[in-house]
């Protein structure tokens, strides 16, 4: 039999309002955009707070999302099997991300959960095999079984001093993990927790570790236990002819437990930028700062057109034309999409960073450790 033609989705790109006749919009109920291939991205509203269960499940084409900060659990399946989906903004007020939340979205590749949340239930990033980079807060005290299950690419990771339990699969079949670092209270690390993780080679296991089952670590043929004299993992590790090192050896890439800056900061060649009253701030996922700050720090020339809302930066052949409100730009006549409008803060006009800068030709780095932008001139 002939395999069946391709088909074409016709994807679209969906901005839904903060209200719909007088009323707010609050919540994504459950099964909102079930199976909704046509779906490419939504630019949710600042005033949603609920997120129900499979409301984006199965949306093949969703490329990228951003959680608005009222927003506290991300539900049950809410985003699962969504193919596409390579970026998550999460907001500042998720406490919870459920079951499943992300299960096998295959393209996403990096997970910064903010300061605040405080669990991950059962299977959230199972079969993630693209996550590269998992940043954990200080604030989370609950990590499911199999949360990141067969997450194939991560190398290392830092589990927060809340934590008090690595349950049953929570890292199984991470194949690439090397170094897991386990800070503070952990009691329990359950059964097949670190199974097949065979390039793991150093994990570090605090004296609070009260017990380690008997499987916990099968099929991790390369790896060292840190911990103490007289601890369960010294005598686990004997038992299973485990490797032991009691003096704590310098790991380049070890991860320490930081506290992310509430502010952010904008480089240029190394000198920090002063945008005076109005800090640089993340808006839909864009870092948006002064325009005229960041346009004449670039070398352009700038003008405002209070009627249109409209601003014009000049620099050499190219021209950027934005206005307040409007998620297209123009460069040098071409028009192109933006993540986030240009909008307006205690009277200075804000314009994304990344994309005024690009479209100069300069060099746009993103550090969430230290909430830095850099920019590198060429």
């Amino acid at each position: 039999m002939d395999n069946p033609p391709a088909v074409n989705i016709k994807t679209v790109s969906i901005e839904v309002p903060t209200q719909i006749n007088g009323t707010e919009i609050v919540a994504v109920e459950k099964n909102g955009f079930f199976d909704f291939d046509e779906l490419k991205s939504m630019e949710l509203p600042n005033t949603l707070a609920t997120l129900g269960e499979m409301a984006f499940y199965g949306a093949d084409n969703l490329e990228k999302i951003v959680i608005p900060d009222k927003v506290e659990t991300v539900s049950k399946a809410c985003f699962r099997s969504c193919d596409s989906l390579s970026k998550v903004v999460f907001g500042k007020g998720v406490k919870t991300i459920g079951q499943q939340a992300f299960y096998s979205d295959r393209a996403l590749e990096s997970v910064s959960l903010n300061e605040g949340c405080e669990s991950i239930e059962g299977s959230a990033f199972e079969l993630c095999t693209k996550l590269k980079s998992v940043t954990l807060p200080s604030s989370l005290n609950s990590i499911g079984d199999s949360v990141f299950k067969s997450c194939s690419s991560f190398e290392k990771i830092t589990v927060p001093s809340g934590v008090a339990e690595i349950a049953s699969n929570t890292f199984s079949g991470c194949s690439s993990l090397k170094v897991v670092q386990i800070n503070g209270n952990i009691t329990s690390i359950g059964k097949n927790a670190f199974k097949d993780c065979g390039e793991l080679t150093d994990i570090y296991i605090p004296e609070s570790c009260k017990l380690i089952e008997d499987n916990a670590f099968d099929g991790c043929k390369k790896v060292r236990f840190h911990c103490d004299k007289g601890s369960v993992a010294e005598t686990y590790a004997k038992e299973n002819n485990i490797t032991v090192v009691y003096d704590e050896p310098v790991i380049p890439e070890r991860v320490e437990e930081t506290v992310v800056p509430d502010t952010i900061t904008v480089t240029l060649d190394g000198r920090e930028l002063d945008f005076g009253n109005v800090e640089p701030q993340i808006i839909n996922g864009s870092t948006m700062v002064p325009m005229r700050v960041i346009f004449e720090e670039l070398g352009c020339n700038v003008n405002w057109n209070s009627d249109t809302k409209t601003v014009t930066a000049s620099k050499g052949v190219t021209d950027i034309i934005l206005t307040v409100g409007k998620k297209s730009a123009r460069i040098n006549k071409a028009e192109q999409m933006l993540d986030a409008a240009p909008c307006i803060v205690n009277g200075n006009t804000l314009v994304p960073v990344r994309f005024v800068s690009e479209a100069l030709g300069v060099k746009v780095m993103w550090d969430q450790s230290t909430r830095t932008v850099s920019l590198q001139s060429e």
